[in-house]
């Protein structure tokens, strides 16, 4: 495992201070994530385009607590939507190179920082998914029996309980 983190981590690591700027190589894992987020960007986008292209001009935009559309508006909304949502994930994607900043936590040991690169870089892979689950709601799903927001919030649960689990693993992980 030490010579895992060894080849995981760039740069020094030394001293313990906050200022100190840790630098995370280029690893096999961080490739597979990032060809894997760029595949599944790609297949994200080919599918919100064809979904555009059948969908009509107003589609949901908006579901109530009961999980019903509540609000209407142009289709061209959501595609706003799922850009900001692939910007985040390229955002996350690149943080995950630099970990002392993708978390508020005290980063202090090598297992720490493997540990926020894994979780950024999972978040980062959710980004296309939560894309496609919301263009899946508004556009397509109007067309397969109407729209159904459990995608979405299977989505979201997912991303919440890594953004939950893993601080958890990080600070457990400081001794």
């Amino acid at each position: 495992m030490n010579k895992l983190l060894t080849l995981f981590l760039r740069g020094q690591h030394t001293n313990n201070t906050t200022s100190e700027r840790i630098r995370v190589g280029r690893t096999l894992e961080g490739t597979v994530f990032e060809l894997t987020f760029v595949v599944l960007l790609i297949i994200v986008w080919a599918l919100l385009i064809y979904f555009l292209r059948q969908t009509p001009d107003i589609v949901p935009t908006h579901f109530g607590p009961s999980g019903k559309a509540d609000a209407h508006g142009s289709k061209y909304i959501i595609l706003v939507i799922c850009i900001i949502m692939s910007l985040m994930g390229v955002g996350l994607m690149i943080g995950a190179y630099h970990p002392q900043k993708g978390t508020s936590l005290k980063i202090e040991t090598p297992r720490q920082v493997l540990l926020v690169t894994r979780m950024l870089r999972l978040l980062g892979l959710m980004s296309p998914v939560l894309s496609f689950a919301i263009g899946w709601t508004s556009l397509a799903s109007v067309r397969h029996g109407g729209p159904n927001v459990m995608p979405i919030l299977i989505v979201v649960g997912i991303m919440v309980a890594i953004s939950l689990i893993f601080p958890f693993l990080i600070l457990r992980s400081k001794s």
